[in-house]
This record gives structure tokens, sequence and C-alpha cells, in this order.
């Protein structure tokens, strides 16, 4: 004979002088009673653990964000830097007519983003990045012909001694005793001493624009270095250049002499701007 499973439990809960209780119930739904009861603070420990973690990656998404934005923003700021820079150094130099086309356009100002944003990281971000392609054409566009106008000018500017070896200066720009003995004279340069035959230099690149005999500072060499500025080499005994050449910086241009109005070998080295004599003192650094 077969036994069958009873599908009821029994609880007798006795009493003294009371009245038995009894509880009948069936196995399934006991387990599920007590599945519940574990299981839900368990799925509840669980889901609050998830929603922490997720916070965790939010918050620290949010500070990359931030941080990525502000880099982005220092880098336009920089940009801006730059074109302001060389529009002001263009605007010095008489170069630009008119200089109102190197504002950028309002679209491209970054302004009101040097402030600290008060909004959410990713707006910033996403403005800052669609501003950077824009501003970088701006730069490109306008400040690069800036650029190669400033190099120029840089480079057209004479720079330097004239003569490499040891010289010593026997006389500077400005009034000294006449040398005939007739009171004073405006000496229009700086007057080096080396030994005869030292080899001269010139200071920029630059065209020869006279090359030959003068009465006063006898063989001697004028270079136009554009951009208004000239130079002069004086009193030199053999020259190695002729009217027109093309000199690059450092050139010879010939040999230390005592020609024309000179008592002792020497170099007289002036410079010129805009058809102005200056104080070479000025350039020799």
């Amino acid at each position: 004979m077969i036994r069958r499973t009873s599908d009821r439990y029994t609880i007798v809960i006795s009493c003294t002088s009371r009245k038995p209780i009894v509880l009948s119930f069936r196995p399934a739904i006991a387990l599920v009673i007590l599945a519940l009861g574990v299981g839900l603070p368990f799925a509840a420990v669980f889901t609050a653990f998830s929603y922490a973690q997720q916070n965790t990656r939010l918050a620290q998404r949010n500070v990359q964000l931030t941080q990525e934005a502000g880099n982005i923003l220092e880098r336009l700021e920089a940009l801006e830097t730059k074109i302001g820079i060389l529009k002001d150094r263009q605007d010095r130099q008489g170069t630009i007519r008119d200089s109102s086309h190197l504002n950028p356009d309002p679209a491209l100002q970054t302004s009101s983003l040097q402030d600290k944003p008060k909004t959410r990281p990713e707006v910033m971000l996403s403005v800052a990045r669609d501003k950077i392609p824009s501003l970088l054409q701006l730069l490109q566009r306008k400040t690069l012909p800036i650029s190669e106008e400033t190099y120029l000018r840089e480079k057209a500017r004479p720079t330097g001694m004239p003569i490499a070896q040891k010289a010593k200066i026997s006389s500077l720009f400005g009034l000294r005793p006449d040398g005939m003995g007739w009171g004073y004279e405006l000496h229009q340069g700086i007057d080096f001493i080396a030994p005869y035959g030292s080899p001269v230099y010139v200071t920029a690149p630059g065209t020869v624009e006279k090359a030959g005999w003068d009465q006063s500072f006898g063989n001697r060499v004028v270079v136009d270095h554009g951009y208004g500025h000239r130079t002069l080499y004086a009193h030199l005994e053999k020259l190695v250049v002729t009217e027109g050449m093309v000199l690059d910086r450092s050139h010879i241009i010939g040999y230390l002499g005592s020609t024309g109005r000179s008592r002792e070998p020497h170099l007289h080295y002036g410079v010129y701007r805009n058809g102005y004599v200056v104080d070479p003192k000025d350039y020799l650094n």
C-alpha cells in the first residue's frame, strides 16, 4: 500500500485553562512566506547598493566633465589672448588701416564663458567644443599674415656688433669736440677700434644702397634693410660688396681701415630710422 504525503500541516498551541490554538497550512504557502521574509530585505539592500554605485559614477562623470570643460575654456582664453596680442602689435606698427576686421565674430566671443559657469557641465562642454574650431579658423585666417609681417619687421632690424673680434668703443653717439678745432659736432654713430683689416659684417639682411668713396667717410657702405632701417659702415680699407647686392645677416662687406677723415684705424657705424640718425647703442644687443 502506497502512503500519500500529507499536503497540509497542523500546529496545535495548547495553553493551560485556555482553548488550544490550531493552525493548519500547506507546505508550499509556508515556503513562500519564508522566502518573502528573507528575500525582500536582501532585495532592498541590493537595490540601495546599486543606486549608490550609480550615484558615485554620475558624480565622478560630473567632475570629469567639469574639468574637461574648464580646460577647453582655458584654451579658448589663450587663443583670444594671442589674437589680441598680435592685433595690438600690428596696430602699433601701423600695418593695419582698419583693424575692425580682426574683432572676432560675436558668436565666437567667450566672455560669457570666462565667468564661473553655473550651468550643467555637459552643456558648458558642448558650447566650448563648438566654439574651438571657429576660433582656431579665425586665428589662422587673421593672425598668420600678422605673424609674417611681424617676423619680417623684426628680421629687418639691425642687431648685434658689426665687428666679430673684441672691439673697443672710442667714441659714442652725440656731441663731441670737432676734430678740426671748430667747436662741437654731432657724432652720428659709434666708433669701434679693432685691429687693422678686421672683417666688418652687416648687422641685418638688406640690399647695398651705396658702396664707394666719400670725402668724409672714405670707403663706406650703406645698406637698406627695409621698413625704414639703414646702416652705415665707414672708413673701410677695402670693400667686398657692390651696389645692388642682396646680403644676408653677418655677410662681410669690407675690412676695417682708416680712410677719409680718420686719424687711426677704426669703424664708424651708423644706424638710420625712417631717414633720421639714431643712437646705434640701442641696436647692439
